[in-house]
């Protein structure tokens, strides 16, 4: 829980109570964003790609409001593709 008194108001007037409705899936939530405009969710843009044909509605994506993130990828020792994830 947040020490920040805004942040902690936010999250119980409006995540709390629905947070056990939540879906854990992508299309999950993304199908709840299309089912009620008073809801939004944060999601990986490929995978919200990923199922633009299966949605029922218009997804409009929020120009400039992104969480920068690191990958990272764990490969056997003597793989073959670890020359190629050297040099990205």
């Amino acid at each position: 829980m947040s020490d920040n008194a805004v942040l902690r108001a936010v999250y119980e007037k409006c995540i709390a109570p629905i947070e056990p409705f939540i879906p854990n899936t992508t299309i999950g939530r993304v199908a709840m964003i299309c089912a009620d405009k008073k809801y939004s969710t944060i999601a990986n843009e490929n995978d919200v790609l990923a199922y633009l044909n299966k949605l029922n509605c218009t997804v409009l994506k929020v120009p400039n409001a992104y969480i920068a993130g690191v990958a990272s990828f764990a490969i056997q020792k003597g793989s073959p593709y670890r020359g190629i994830l050297k040099q990205t």
